[in-house]
C-alpha cells in the first residue's frame, strides 16, 4: 500500500512540474507518457505456460538530463482454459535514456536507447468455470472466484526513434519477477515473465 501511495503522488507531483523548460526531450525538466503493448510469455506457478498480452501506460519525469523518475499502471485480461484472468498494478519507475547522436541538432530522427527498472504492487481477479453433467444430458456450470495480491520488480530495456520533435515510436524487452498469494494468507507463489512490445512516447519539453 505504501508503493501505491507513493506513485500516486509521485503522478501528482510529476504533472506539477511539467511546466519547466527543457532543452531536449531527456534533458532535466522534460516529461515523457508513454503507452505500450506487450507479448508476454509467463513461466514458474504463477500462470505456468501463458502467452498474453499486457498493456502499460507510464509518465515520468526527467530530474537530471537522461535520469527519469515515474510511475506506471499495467492491466491484462485473458482466458486459460475454463480460467479467466484480469489483472492490474501499479509501481514505481527509474530510468535512464542515452542520446545516440549527442553532436545531432535535430530531435526528429535521433534514437534513445535506455534502460528502465521497476517494482510495484497489484491484484489479480481468477474465475474458473466448472461444467457439470449428469447422466440425462442435463448439465449446468459453476463459477468460483478468487482475489490473489501480486508484487512484481524487474528490468526493460529499448530505444525509442523520434519520429518528430515530441513523438517517438518506443520498442522494448521487459523481464521482471512476479509473486502471488491468496488474499488473507500468507502462502506466496513464484514466476517470471519475458515480454517483447513496442509503442509510443510523447515527450513535453
Amino acid at each position: 500500500m505504501k508503493l501505491v501511495i507513493y506513485s500516486l503522488v509521485l503522478a501528482l507531483a510529476l504533472l506539477s512540474t511539467s511546466t519547466l523548460a527543457a532543452d531536449g526531450p531527456i534533458d532535466r525538466g522534460s516529461l515523457v507518457n508513454s503507452s505500450e503493448l506487450f507479448v508476454r510469455h509467463d513461466a514458474g506457478d504463477v500462470n505456468k505456460q501463458a502467452t498474453t498480452i499486457q498493456i502499460v501506460p507510464a509518465i515520468s519525469y526527467f530530474f537530471a538530463p537522461g535520469l527519469a523518475l515515474g510511475t506506471e499502471l499495467y492491466y491484462q485480461n485473458i482466458s486459460i482454459d475454463e480460467e479467466n484472468l484480469s489483472s492490474w498494478g501499479i509501481g514505481a519507475t527509474a530510468g535512464y535514456y542515452l542520446n545516440s547522436s549527442p553532436s545531432r541538432s535535430e530531435v526528429k530522427g535521433a534514437i534513445y536507447p535506455y534502460i528502465v527498472v521497476f517494482g510495484g504492487l497489484g491484484q489479480t481477479t481468477r474465475k474458473n468455470r466448472t461444467v457439470y453433467t449428469y447422466s440425462g444430458g442435463i448439465s449446468y456450470s459453476s463459477l468460483a472466484k478468487q482475489d490473489y495480491d501480486t508484487q512484481h520488480y524487474g528490468v526493460q530495456v529499448g530505444a525509442v526513434h523520434m519520429m518528430s520533435q515530441a513523438i517517438g515510436l518506443d520498442i522494448s524487452i521487459r523481464y521482471q519477477k512476479i509473486r502471488e498469494k491468496v488474499d488473507g494468507t500468507e502462502n506466496w507463489v513464484t514466476g517470471s515473465q519475458l515480454m517483447a512490445g513496442a509503442g509510443i512516447k510523447a515527450f513535453i519539453w
